[in-house]
């Protein structure tokens, strides 16, 4: 808590394999210029917040299975911001122009996050996440890409290098706001439901589909093809 990690060859801050590690807190850390991560944490039911985590040579935060992760500056680092593994809560943080993605997890909840300027998605999600309320703009990749069967709403995604949002099937598409995306606003696959959504002004399709999904009471102005 409270103090600064910097210059280590390897990780910044570390716990693995040789023992059990549970219920670590990592609060209000200055994490920068290590060799490898900034934060890396074995194990599960971790905390991670208040840190600003920058120019590590690898990924900023991996915070292991079943944390939070919360109100951390993530910026210039080698590979992703955050690489959460399953089952986390990632919010209010802040990742930018990482040359991976902003942020990725797995089975997890992303909300109020800001994640712009990274050289892939602004969010990676895998299956069954929830993806709420987070502002992704100008990454090199997807604003937000997630995982089938996810829930994503009320995100705003603008100037992604590919999508705004793209998802996998069966997953649940509401309220997002998507434009002056590269490609399309939305780019849904099968089996998806899609309400309430805007997408003006993208290069290609304001919502691109599909089979077998449904749609109410969308929006879509001035896009190249929709």
């Amino acid at each position: 808590r409270n103090g600064t990690v910097r210059a280590f060859t390897g990780d910044g801050v570390q716990s693995n394999g040789t023992v059990d590690h549970f219920g670590m807190r990592i609060i209000n850390l200055r994490v920068h210029h290590n060799g490898q991560y900034g934060i890396y944490l074995d194990e599960q039911n971790h905390i991670v917040e208040g840190c600003t985590v920058s120019f590590n040579s690898y990924i900023g935060i991996d915070p292991g299975d079943n944390s939070r992760v919360i109100g951390n500056t993530i910026f210039k680092n080698g590979n992703d911001g955050i690489e959460a593994g399953r089952s986390c809560t990632i919010t209010g943080n802040t990742s930018y122009d990482n040359s991976g993605a902003g942020i990725t997890g797995n089975t997890s909840v992303f909300s109020n996050n800001a994640c712009f300027d990274n050289g892939f998605s602004g969010i990676g999600s895998f299956s069954y996440s929830t993806v709420m309320g987070n502002a992704c703009y100008r990454n090199g990749g997807n604003g937000i890409n997630a995982g089938s069967g996810s829930t994503v709403t009320n995100n705003t995604c603008s100037k992604n290098t590919l999508n705004g949002i793209e998802v996998d099937a069966g997953s649940t598409i509401i309220g997002n706001t998507c434009y002056d995306n590269s490609k399309s606003g939305i780019l849904a696959q099968t089996g998806s439901t899609l309400t309430s959504n805007t997408c003006n002004s993208n290069t290609d399709y304001g919502i691109e589909m599909g089979d077998y999904n449904m749609t109410h009471q969308n929006t879509c102005l001035g896009n190249g093809n929709n």
